[in-house]
């Protein structure tokens, strides 16, 4: 069964680095630094930053001095762009299960998680980086 949201940690941490570097734009932060700070294996943040930047959204500075830093403006990067990055394309979930167990009949839990998930990938879609740090988030109509 997948988790309700569907988003795996690494989604999550990647999420979470993007807006620690968003935050400060000009500042370098190491795995550890931003382990620490995310309470999170370094090992595994490493993983995520790799792909992040293999995806072009983070630069990685080799040395002492070295670190990651976002290779675009916040304004320009969608929380959907760094979700994707990790997990793959949206896709809005019709199920909670992988396969559906309901056989044509009604689910149980009528629209609730084709609309909680339009939901999802309309927020992702429409926010970025920059509106998370300065605290101007749209959501969506079909919520507030």
């Amino acid at each position: 069964m997948k988790q309700v949201l569907g988003f795996s940690k690494a989604a999550a941490l990647a999420l979470h680095v993007m807006v620690l570097l968003a935050e400060e734009p000009l500042r370098r932060r190491s795995i550890s630094d931003l382990a620490n700070t995310l309470s999170a294996s370094s090992v595994h943040l490493a993983k995520i930053l790799q792909r992040l930047s293999k995806s072009g959204l983070v630069n990685s500075i080799s040395g002492p001095s070295g670190g990651f830093l976002l290779s675009h403006s916040p304004v320009d990067v969608s929380l959907a762009i760094v979700y994707e990055s990790i997990d793959g394309p949206l896709s809005c979930s019709r199920c909670l299960f992988d396969k559906p167990v309901c056989n044509s009949k009604k689910c149980i839990l009528g629209d609730l998680i084709p609309t909680v998930s339009h939901i999802i990938e309309d927020y992702l879609k429409t926010n970025t980086l920059h509106d998370i740090t300065t605290k101007r988030l749209e959501i969506p109509q079909s919520i507030t």
